[in-house]
């Protein structure tokens, strides 16, 4: 029944002696609800549509798809730099060129959630893909989430695996949701409770000889971080010209980290999932991925180096 037929019923049921009584106002529609949506896992298609091998050549994204990507890497400026990384976690090298070799694909999601876009971590190789990739976001009840999977060989040569278009009222009406064949998906599994508090406050100390030092921070995809940094970081024994804080010195080298080249040499960096972040002495961001967080220093050689970051880790 509509609004207007709504009105109307009330003030023939309750119209009597002259007087009419006015129909109560219609209920407020349901709030948006704060939710943390876990990615959970996935069945794909031996092969493409065709029969070919899903990394059978290079394929050129459609354009909408690549404007996915762009809107989700223009979101996470703090990830300047870092493009032909992107899919690689730093504790974990050689991933992707092992995912371009191997034959089978290299699922990762793109969930889209309004004007916001999420991306899980890449699962090199796998038919049968298992991410377990939390996200927090906020459903309404005439939302919609969209849903694409795509084999990825980098962010300019991928296919698209299947997508779908999920009411959010399907995914708040139950923890698990099992989604049926989209494309060569034959099945999606998600899981969708409310988001629990996550605010967090932590100190740790990055040398500068420590390679990636955890952070004891685990980061959601979709959480505000904030990371200040003091101290001073030396890159070749006691040459003083050679020290700086956080920011790096300013001249760039030949040992920086990959992704980082154009930084400033022995600046504060960090990683979480697949992604690399430039941190230097402060750095607000929303979290890309989801994972613990690690800090390192931009040199790739840190046999010489001294000194330490003193860092404060706040999530909200």
């Amino acid at each position: 029944m509509t609004k207007r037929m709504h009105r109307l019923a009330w003030l023939i049921l309750c119209s009597c002696g002259g007087k009419v009584i006015a129909p109560p106002p219609p209920p407020p529609p349901p709030a948006p609800q704060k939710v943390l949506l876990t990615v959970v896992s996935a069945s794909v298609d031996g092969r493409r549509s065709d029969g070919t091998a899903w990394d059978d050549g290079d394929t050129i994204p459609p354009p909408h798809v690549r404007g996915v990507i762009d809107r989700w890497q223009a979101a996470h400026p703090e990830l300047d730099g870092t493009d032909a990384t992107i899919g690689e976690p730093v504790d974990v090298p050689g991933v992707l060129a092992a995912a371009r070799k191997s034959p089978g694909p290299d699922p990762l999601v793109l969930v889209e959630v309004g004007n916001v876009v999420y991306r899980t971590t890449i699962a090199p190789g796998q038919f049968q893909p298992v991410w377990k990739f939390p996200l927090l976001t906020t459903l309404g009840p005439d939302d919609a989430v969209q849903l694409t999977v795509i084999d990825w060989d980098g962010p300019e040569t991928f296919d698209i695996i299947g997508y779908t278009l999920v009411p959010a009222k399907t995914l708040l009406a139950s923890r698990s949701i099992e989604l049926p064949r989209f494309g060569n998906v034959q099945r999606l599994m998600l899981e969708v409770v409310p988001a629990p508090p996550t605010a967090t406050s932590r100190r740790v100390v990055v040398g500068g000889r420590d390679g990636w030092v955890q952070s004891g921070v685990t980061l959601t995809a979709g959480q505000t971080v904030t990371i200040r940094a003091a101290g001073e970081v030396c890159t070749k024994g006691s040459d003083r010209t050679r020290c700086s804080g956080p920011e790096g010195q300013p001249r760039v080298s030949d040992a920086n980290i990959p992704g980082f080249e154009k930084k400033g040499h022995g600046a504060l960096l960090g990683a979480v999932g697949d992604v690399r972040l430039f941190v230097g002495r402060e750095r607000r961001f929303v979290a890309a991925s989801s994972g613990p967080l690690l800090l390192g220093v931009n040199d790739g050689d840190q046999d010489n180096n001294s000194g330490a970051y003193e860092v404060a880790i706040d999530t909200e």
